[in-house]
C-alpha cells in the first residue's frame, strides 16, 4: 500500500510562496509530476481588490505565446502547408512589409529561432514612444498587429544582423509568423491556437482575446517608480503570435504535459525543430530545463520543464518592477519540490493508496486530460492525484484513509446507500458520498460528511455531523439532520430543511422551499423565485434575485434585501424583534417609500425598479426595523 500524504508532498512550498513579500499582489506557483501536482498561492486578485488569489486566476502569459505560435507552425508544417527553409516572401505576400529589413531574405525557421536579424519592436523607443502616446489619448487608442506594424514602420531601423548569423531576440519574428499562420489557413489565430492547441490538451481556460480581456483574470501591474504602481490589465492592446494569450498556471502544465512530456501537439518529424526553438530561448546550451519566460506589461512568468524527471512548473507574479526573473521565492518552491521523494513516489501504479486525510477533506472534480479522455482529480490542500478515467471508473476500494472513512461513488442508473446500515465500521468517519446522473437516495452517518447529489433527483439526508450537502443538477431533497450543515440545491427546483443545527441553506438557481428547522441559521434564496421559512432560531433571510417569500418564524429574525432582489414578500414579521437589513443599498430610512398595502398589517416598501411587502404580526413598522 502506498501512502499518499498531502503535506510531506507539499515539502513545505507553501510555506515558501506565503512568505513571499515583494510588491505584486498576486504570486501563484503550481507543478506536476506523474499524475501528481501541487499548488500553492498568495495575495490579492488586486492591489484595490483584496479577493484571495487563487491557482484557478487567469493572468496573461506574455512571450510564452511563442511555443503555443511554434506548435501551431511545426503542425502546419507536418500538413505540407510549408516548409521551414522556406523564405517567408515565398510563401506569403510581404508587399506590404517591403519597408521591414530583411523580409525578403528571411526564412520561416529564422524566424522562429530568432535568427531573423528583424529588430525587436518591444525594445524600439520610437514604437514605444508612439505606444505611450497613442495610450495616453482620452480615450485610449486601441493598439493591434497594424498600430504595432505602423509604428515600427515609421521607426526606419536597420536589420541586426544578416539572417540566421546570430541569435538576436526578436517579438517581431514571431509577429510575422502568426500572421504567416492565419495566412495559410484562412482563419485567426485565436482559432488556430483553440482547435489545435487549447482544446487537444485540455485548457478550458486558455485563449487568445482581443481587446476586451475574458472574466477572471488577475490585475496586473508596471512600478513606475518604488512606490507608484499603475495598472496596466484592462490597457486597449492586442498582442498576437509574439504574445497575448491568457491562461492559468493549470492549464499551461498541460500544455508542456502534451507538448513536451506526452508529444501529442508536435509530429514526432518536427520534435528536432521544436528543440532548436527551445535552445533559441534557453539561458545556456546544456541546461535540464526548457520551456518559456514570458512577460506582459505589468507581469512576469514562467513555465518549465525538468527534462531529467519530467517535473513542470508554471508561476506568475503580477507586477512588473525592473526585474528581469520571477522573485527568488518561484525557484525556491521548485527546488523544494525537486529534492522531495514524497514526489517522486509513483501513485498510479494500481497499488492500493491510503490517503493521509479523511474521505470528507477529498475535493473531486473530472476533467478532460491531455490527450483527449476524462481523467478524475483527487484534491487535499493543493496537492492533486489524477487518475485516468470518468469517476464512475474510479477503484474506490483501493482507497483507504486514516480515520476509517469511506468514499462511495453511486451507480450512474442510482443508488440507495446509507452509511450506518452498509458501510458500519466508518459510520462515525468523516465520509464522501458522491451521486452521479442516477436518481440517489443518500444518507451520511454520525460524522462531518460530504454528500453530492449529481445530477439527478435526489434525496440527500445527512444525519448527525456538520456536513455538506451539495444538490448539483437535479430537483433534491436535502435535509441535514441534527448538525451544523451546509445545504446547497444547486441548479433545480430543491427542497432543502436544515434539521436542528445553526446551518447555511442556499438555494441555488431553481424555485426552491427552504426550511432552517431549529437552529440560527442563514438561507439565501439565491437566482429562482423561492420561499424561505427560517423556523425557531434567529435567523438570516435573503431571497436573493427571483420574486421570493420570506417566512421568518419564531426568531428574532434578519431579512436581508439587496439590489436585484426581485419584487419580495416578508410573511410574520415582528417589529421590534425581527430586523429588515438594507445595508447593501447604502439607503437612509428618508430614502423609503413606504405605505399601507392590502391592509393595516401590511407594508409596501418602494426601492426604484424593486418593491417589499412586509406583513406584520401586530401592525406596526418604524425605523428601528431597519438596519441600513
Amino acid at each position: 500500500m502506498t501512502q499518499f500524504d498531502p503535506v510531506a508532498i507539499n515539502g513545505g512550498v507553501s510555506e515558501v510562496i506565503n512568505s513571499y513579500d515583494g510588491p505584486a499582489p498576486a504570486l501563484i506557483f503550481e507543478a506536476y509530476r506523474d499524475g501528481v501536482s501541487v499548488s500553492a498561492a498568495t495575495g490579492t486578485v488586486g492591489l484595490d481588490d483584496l479577493t484571495v488569489a487563487t491557482t484557478d486566476d487567469k493572468f496573461e502569459i506574455g512571450s510564452q505565446t511563442k511555443m503555443m505560435t511554434t506548435t501551431v507552425l511545426l503542425q502546419l508544417v507536418d500538413e505540407g502547408h510549408f516548409s521551414l527553409d522556406d523564405r517567408l516572401v515565398d510563401v506569403m505576400d510581404v508587399t506590404p512589409l517591403s519597408w521591414m529589413p530583411n523580409i525578403e531574405e528571411v526564412t520561416i525557421e529564422q524566424l522562429m529561432t530568432h535568427k531573423s536579424g528583424i529588430p525587436d519592436y518591444v525594445n524600439t523607443v520610437g514604437v514605444q514612444q508612439g505606444m505611450e502616446e497613442l495610450l495616453s489619448q482620452d480615450p485610449p487608442q486601441p493598439i493591434g498587429v497594424e498600430e504595432f506594424l505602423q509604428l515600427f514602420e515609421a521607426a526606419n531601423l536597420p536589420a541586426t544582423a544578416e539572417p540566421g548569423a546570430e541569435i538576436s531576440y526578436s517579438n517581431t519574428g514571431f509577429t510575422l509568423l502568426g500572421l504567416l499562420i492565419e495566412n495559410a489557413t484562412g482563419s485567426s489565430l485565436a482559432d488556430e491556437f483553440q482547435t489545435r492547441i487549447f482544446d487537444p490538451a485540455g485548457m478550458s481556460s486558455t485563449s487568445l482575446p482581443s481587446f476586451e480581456l475574458p472574466d477572471g483574470v488577475l490585475k496586473s501591474y508596471l512600478a513606475v517608480t518604488n512606490d507608484l504602481f499603475l495598472e496596466v490589465t484592462d490597457l486597449p492592446i492586442a498582442e498576437h503570435g509574439e504574445g497575448g494569450v491568457i491562461s492559468t498556471t493549470g492549464d499551461m502544465i498541460r500544455f508542456m504535459k502534451a507538448l513536451v512530456i506526452d508529444g501529442t501537439l508536435v509530429p514526432e518529424s518536427q520534435m528536432g525543430a521544436l528543440e532548436e526553438f527551445f535552445a533559441s530561448v534557453s539561458d545556456t546550451a546544456d541546461s535540464e530545463f526548457i520551456g518559456h519566460q514570458g512577460a506582459s506589461f505589468g507581469s512576469l512568468s514562467v513555465t518549465l520543464v525538468h527534462m531529467p524527471t519530467g517535473t513542470i512548473f508554471s508561476a506568475v507574479e503580477t507586477m512588473r518592477y525592473g526585474q528581469a526573473d520571477l522573485s527568488e521565492e518561484v525557484y525556491e518552491a521548485f527546488g523544494e519540490l525537486l529534492g522531495n521523494p514524497a514526489l517522486h513516489t509513483d501513485y498510479t501504479n494500481g497499488d492500493d493508496i491510503d490517503f493521509a486525510a479523511s474521505a470528507a477533506d477529498l475535493e473531486i472534480n473530472e476533467t478532460m486530460g491531455t490527450d483527449g479522455d476524462l481523467e478524475t482529480l483527487l484534491t487535499i490542500d493543493g496537492v492533486t492525484l489524477s487518475f485516468d478515467g470518468s469517476l464512475s471508473t474510479l477503484e474506490t476500494e483501493k482507497l483507504s484513509f486514516e480515520d476509517g472513512s469511506i468514499l462511495f461513488v453511486a451507480d450512474a442508473a442510482g443508488s440507495d446507500f446509507h452509511v450506518q446500515h452498509m458501510a458500519r465500521d466508518a459510520a462515525t468517519a468523516d465520509n464522501q458520498i458522491v451521486g452521479l446522473s442516477g436518481d440517489d437516495h443518500l444518507v451520511g452517518g454520525r460524522g462531518d460528511d460530504k454528500i453530492s447529489g449529481g445530477a439527478g433527483d435526489d434525496h440527500l439526508i445527512g444525519r448527525r455531523g456538520d456536513d455538506t450537502i451539495l444538490g448539483d443538477e437535479g430537483d433534491d431533497n436535502i435535509a441535514g439532520n441534527r448538525g451544523n450543515d451546509y445545504l446547497s440545491g444547486g441548479n433545480g427546483n430543491d427542497n432543502i430543511s436544515g434539521g436542528r443545527g445553526d446551518d447555511w441553506l442556499d438555494g441555488g438557481s431553481g424555485d426552491d422551499l427552504l426550511r432552517g428547522g431549529r437552529g440560527d441559521d442563514n438561507l439565501s434564496g439565491s437566482t429562482g423565485d423561492d420561499i424561505l421559512r427560517g423556523g425557531r432560531g434567529n435567523d438570516t433571510l435573503d431571497g436573493g434575485e427571483g420574486d421570493d417569500i420570506l417566512v421568518g418564524g419564531r426568531g428574532a429574525d434578519t431579512f436581508v434585501f439587496s439590489a436585484n432582489s426581485g419584487d419580495d414578500v416578508i410573511r410574520k414579521f415582528e417589529s421590534g424583534k425581527d430586523q429588515i437589513d438594507l445595508t447593501l443599498l447604502n439607503l437612509t430610512y428618508e430614502d423609503l417609500q413606504v405605505a399601507e398595502s392590502r391592509g393595516e398589517r401590511s407594508f409596501e416598501v418602494q426601492l426604484d425598479d424593486a418593491s417589499l411587502v412586509i406583513n406584520t404580526l401586530h401592525g406596526e413598522l418604524a425605523e428601528s426595523d431597519f438596519l441600513f
